[in-house]
Order: structure tokens, then sequence, then C-alpha cells
């Protein structure tokens, strides 16, 4: 969709949503929910860097905050298109 902004010589001029409010949609549910996976792959990535753990915790912890950015990603991808 877009808002017709100018016709010169025929041609229409169209202006798009900002990509800002293509993903501001907070009264839809995966909205939140995107900004819920990247608050918690924020946390995630701040616990990498500053809690000591074994390398087994590195790995769980890190694939979950890569598995929460990847989500986040997506949402924010099918919150872009309209679906």
């Amino acid at each position: 969709m877009c808002q017709v902004v100018g016709v010169r010589h025929g041609t229409m001029w169209c202006m798009t949503k900002p990509a800002w409010q293509r993903l501001w949609q907070p009264h839809r549910g995966l909205f939140w929910l995107m900004i819920v996976f990247n608050l918690l792959s924020s946390l995630m990535a701040w616990m990498l860097r500053t809690v000591p753990l074994s390398t087994a915790g590195l790995l769980v912890v890190g694939g979950f905050a890569l598995a929460n950015a990847l989500g986040g990603l997506w949402l924010a991808a099918r919150l872009w298109r309209g679906a």
C-alpha cells in the first residue's frame, strides 16, 4: 500500500510508511514477543560477558541467546511484512 503524494505527467509518487512505523505495533502480540526475545538475548549476552560459567554453561546460555536473537529477528520480519 502507498499513499499518493504527487502526480506529474501521468506519473504518481508514493510514500510508504517509515520502517519504525511498520515495526511499532504495540496492539499486536508479535510486537511484545519480539521485545521479550530481544531483551532476553541481551540479558544472556550480558551474562556471557560478566558471569563466570563453565564451558557447558557458556554453550547453553550462548545457544539460547542466539536462538532468542534469531527469534526476535524473525518476528521483526513478520511485523515488517505485515503478516
